[in-house]
């Protein structure tokens, strides 16, 4: 079987997701945008034969890259498990991030607070100005990546990543073997 590489940017990801894997068939890369595409070519040099990463790396590389790429997004109960840890009763909080958040995630927080909202930048300097803004706002809680988590600390402000389950990974992982099976035929 071929191998499979996640290709992912922030530590507490890529921590995350080792800890979950012991096969010597998957590999786990931390990267970040701006040299995403380097990691990839890299990775193919070395075998791998698809690639798991969020979605806007796999924007960033798909046109440049000739073997799979699969978007890894964190579903909706790895929000709900964040937000529980959260005080959202006295914070004013925003999401922050490289892609628009899903329907169902902007609908869930409409139920449990006003005083939550979403951003989506295209690049590190937008994502500076956002944040610069939403701490004018008093927004004392930034959820997202590790470029929104970046910023949240040069401007002193909380900042949380959603952090992908173990159930997520596996059935990525799942779907890769499938992917690389039937390309072998």
């Amino acid at each position: 079987m071929g191998k499979i590489a996640f290709l992912v940017s922030g530590e507490k990801m890529f921590k995350k997701i080792k800890t979950y894997i012991d096969e010597e068939d998957i590999i786990v890369v931390e990267t970040t945008i701006s040299n995403a595409l380097e990691e990839a070519k890299s990775l193919i040099d070395k075998g791998v034969k698809v690639i798991l990463t969020k979605l806007a790396i796999k924007m960033k590389i798909e046109d440049e890259i000739e073997i799979p790429i699969l978007s890894i997004e964190n579903n909706i109960s790895d929000y709900i498990e964040l937000l529980k840890e959260i005080d959202i009763k006295n914070n004013k909080i925003a999401f922050v991030d490289y892609i628009e958040a899903s329907e169902s995630l902007i609908n869930l927080t409409k139920i449990i607070s006003n005083d939550i909202v979403f951003k989506n930048f295209t690049s590190e300097e937008e994502c500076e100005l956002i944040v610069k803004e939403l701490r004018n706002k008093s927004y004392s809680i930034l959820i997202g990546s590790a470029l929104t988590k970046k910023y949240a600390n040069k401007y002193n402000l909380k900042s949380y990543e959603v952090e992908i389950s173990k159930d997520s990974v596996l059935m990525y992982i799942e779907i890769a073997e499938q992917i690389i099976k039937f390309s072998s035929l």
